[in-house]
Protein backbone atom coordinates (compact mmCIF):
# COMPACT_ATOMS: atom_id res chain seq x y z
CA UNK A 1 0.00 0.00 0.00
CA UNK A 2 1.88 3.50 -0.58
CA UNK A 3 -0.15 5.89 0.64
CA UNK A 4 0.16 9.78 -0.29
CA UNK A 5 1.14 12.01 2.34
CA UNK A 6 0.27 15.52 1.67
CA UNK A 7 1.30 18.84 4.02
CA UNK A 8 -0.28 21.69 4.84
CA UNK A 9 0.73 23.43 2.08
CA UNK A 10 0.49 21.36 -0.79
CA UNK A 11 -1.76 23.83 -3.75
CA UNK A 12 -4.22 21.45 -4.61
CA UNK A 13 -4.50 18.27 -1.78
CA UNK A 14 -6.20 15.63 -2.55
CA UNK A 15 -6.27 13.64 0.75
CA UNK A 16 -9.26 13.75 3.01
CA UNK A 17 -9.94 16.18 5.86
CA UNK A 18 -9.02 14.71 9.10
CA UNK A 19 -10.30 17.74 11.73
CA UNK A 20 -9.37 18.72 15.06
CA UNK A 21 -9.58 20.66 18.08
CA UNK A 22 -7.17 21.31 20.63
CA UNK A 23 -7.49 22.88 23.92
CA UNK A 24 -4.47 24.28 25.11
CA UNK A 25 -3.87 25.74 28.55
CA UNK A 26 -1.41 28.45 28.23
CA UNK A 27 -0.33 31.45 30.89
CA UNK A 28 -3.56 30.89 32.36
CA UNK A 29 -5.64 31.48 29.68
CA UNK A 30 -7.48 28.72 27.14
CA UNK A 31 -6.67 28.44 23.98
CA UNK A 32 -8.54 26.63 20.69
CA UNK A 33 -6.79 25.48 17.72
CA UNK A 34 -8.46 24.01 14.93
CA UNK A 35 -6.04 21.51 12.65
CA UNK A 36 -6.55 19.50 9.72
CA UNK A 37 -4.60 16.59 8.01
CA UNK A 38 -1.13 17.21 7.32
CA UNK A 39 -0.19 19.17 10.08
CA UNK A 40 2.33 17.86 12.57
CA UNK A 41 0.97 17.14 15.89
CA UNK A 42 -2.74 17.93 15.08
CA UNK A 43 -3.78 15.94 18.10
CA UNK A 44 -2.13 18.17 20.44
CA UNK A 45 0.81 20.83 21.15
CA UNK A 46 3.55 18.40 21.48
CA UNK A 47 6.20 17.88 24.02
CA UNK A 48 8.89 19.82 22.44
CA UNK A 49 6.70 22.94 22.32
CA UNK A 50 5.45 23.33 25.38
CA UNK A 51 8.83 23.28 26.56
CA UNK A 52 9.70 25.87 24.42
CA UNK A 53 6.81 27.62 25.66
CA UNK A 54 7.28 27.44 28.89
CA UNK A 55 10.62 28.51 28.69
CA UNK A 56 9.65 31.53 26.64
CA UNK A 57 7.31 32.73 28.84
CA UNK A 58 9.69 32.35 32.25
CA UNK A 59 12.10 34.26 30.64
CA UNK A 60 9.78 36.58 28.61
CA UNK A 61 11.57 39.71 30.36
CA UNK A 62 15.05 38.78 29.58
CA UNK A 63 14.25 38.57 25.74
CA UNK A 64 15.34 42.12 23.79
CA UNK A 65 12.55 44.20 22.32
CA UNK A 66 10.96 43.61 19.00
CA UNK A 67 8.89 40.74 17.06
CA UNK A 68 9.07 37.37 17.50
CA UNK A 69 8.51 35.51 13.80
CA UNK A 70 6.56 32.24 13.59
CA UNK A 71 7.45 30.82 10.27
CA UNK A 72 6.07 27.25 9.05
CA UNK A 73 5.45 25.86 11.99
CA UNK A 74 2.03 24.52 11.19
CA UNK A 75 -0.86 25.78 12.87
CA UNK A 76 0.59 28.06 14.81
CA UNK A 77 0.79 27.27 18.59
CA UNK A 78 3.85 29.35 19.27
CA UNK A 79 3.07 32.34 17.79
CA UNK A 80 -0.54 32.31 18.99
CA UNK A 81 0.49 31.54 22.46
CA UNK A 82 2.89 34.08 22.63
CA UNK A 83 0.63 37.07 21.25
CA UNK A 84 -1.61 36.04 23.97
Amino acid sequence: MNKKQEQYFTNQPTSAHDLHTINFNFAGRELIFKTDAGVFSKLRVDFGTKVLLETIHSHFQELPDGKILDLGTGYGPVGISLKV
